[in-house]
């Protein structure tokens, strides 16, 4: 999964930094069935340190 993030600037929104969340993050996540932290700072120069998710099956 790909993320960006931009700030919510009232004239421009400026992009933030952007990260990916592979497979294994997503199964970790389906398999504690709860929030769960994925660190993603070496992918966006320390702008963003973690990334909170959950999943569930279909």
């Amino acid at each position: 999964m790909s993320v960006e993030v931009a700030d919510n600037d009232a004239f421009f929104p400026d992009p933030v930094g952007s990260f990916q969340i592979n497979n294994a993050d997503i199964m970790r996540a389906v398999r504690e069935g709860r929030v769960v932290q994925i660190r993603v700072d070496n992918q966006t120069s320390r702008q963003i340190l973690f990334a909170a998710m959950s999943a569930m099956p279909e």
